[in-house]
């Protein structure tokens, strides 16, 4: 879901913030945690990429004498479109040969741009693989936490975050970098996936299928 902030005070509005994550640099989160948030889990190809401007619901937060109201209103942004062809479903259902992820972000062909630091910059031919969520105000999916969870895939099946990291360790001020950091192996997310649902099933959580 794409945020927009507005900042109000007696004087009128100060500024707008539109972004899907406060910043580049993330709290230490598990993988286990990242597949376990994600509707849908797939490996495969970027077969086509294209940026224009698109009518989208955002949710509006305002604040006015330090209270917070948030409210859903129609508004026009530049957004990125990723074609990926699927070769595996990891986790979720999607039985199309295709899926097109959007990312808030590029140039719209109204000369809007946007850029956002949680971007990630697939190129066609890519090997990816992408933990999505899907976004029913919009009907599509996207990267369930940005570049975080926008992985590529190398010529060894590993899969890896290209370019750099900051990520705050728990419980620490600590900040560690990482560079194109490898993740793990296909082998290895699609055991952590298993391992994962054997254990919801285990304990009687109900899992919802990912939409088509």
């Amino acid at each position: 879901m794409i945020r927009i902030s507005l900042f109000i005070t007696s004087l009128g509005i100060l500024f707008l913030h539109t972004s899907n994550v406060a910043a580049s640099t993330y709290m230490d989160t598990s993988i286990e945690s990242l597949i376990d948030s994600a509707d849908l889990i797939i490996s495969g190809k970027v077969e086509n990429k294209s940026s224009q401007s698109e009518d989208v619901i955002v949710e509006l937060q305002t604040k006015e004498n330090n209270k917070i109201s948030t409210r859903k209103v129609n508004t026009r942004t530049p957004m990125t479109s990723f074609v990926i062809k699927i070769d595996e479903v990891i986790k979720g259902q999607h039985s199309e040969e295709f899926v097109t992820v959007k990312m808030e972000g590029g140039c719209g062909d109204d000369g809007m741009c946007l850029e956002d630091s949680t971007n990630y910059n697939y190129q066609v031919n890519d090997n990816i693989v992408i933990f999505l969520k899907f976004d029913q105000d919009n009907n599509y999916y996207y990267s369930s936490d940005g570049n975080l969870t926008a992985f590529k895939q190398n010529e060894n099946k590993n899969i890896y975050r290209e370019d750099n990291f900051k990520f705050i360790e728990k419980n620490t001020n600590i900040v560690r970098n990482e560079t194109n950091k490898l993740i793990l192996s296909i082998d290895e997310l699609k055991s952590k996936v298993k391992e994962i649902l054997d254990n919801q099933s285990r304990a009687g959580t109900s899992i919802t299928p990912a939409l088509e």
